[in-house]
């Protein structure tokens, strides 16, 4: 975790970032960057905490976008799953058909069909995603099996 950052004005005075708070931080660190005498951007940028890719990183969303530029970004996918309809219905029938199979024995026979008709191919996670969303998963399925027949 980073520490509060003190700037100071050269008449005494002090001027405190909250070092919590990325936005202030990251401003500062550019104001301080287009302003800079003597320090070189790599010095300004560790000075709060990043690396100078991250400097022109900031730099360039904030010209873009301005402040919210300088937020933190959602993580992980940013839409839904692309798989398309017709795959789904595979990799559940073959889950119904063939219970044994797990995933990555799916995902290859999926791909050597669909490698076959020149579709695109499907990644084990994907198929992973698209059993537990319908409750097909190996860990869903024995999870809902009676005590009696695990």
């Amino acid at each position: 975790m980073r520490e509060n950052i003190v700037l100071e004005n050269g008449e005494s005075k002090e001027f405190v970032i909250d070092s919590k708070d990325n936005v202030q931080c990251r401003y500062e660190m550019l104001r301080e960057g287009e302003l800079r005498t003597e320090k070189t951007i790599e010095e300004i940028a560790r000075k709060y905490g990043y690396s100078s890719d991250s400097y022109y990183n900031y730099r360039t969303r904030f010209h873009e976008e301005g402040i919210d530029g300088l937020k933190d970004k959602k993580r992980g996918p940013k839409g839904p799953s692309k798989v398309k309809e017709d795959v789904v219905r595979r990799i559940i029938s073959f889950r119904l058909k063939k219970p044994e199979m797990n995933v990555y024995e799916i995902t290859e026979q999926l791909n050597k069909e669909l490698n076959c008709e020149n579709k695109t191919t499907v990644c084990v996670r994907s198929v992973g995603q698209v059993l537990k969303r319908y409750g097909l998963s190996k860990k869903t399925i024995v999870k809902t099996l009676p005590k009696n027949q695990k």
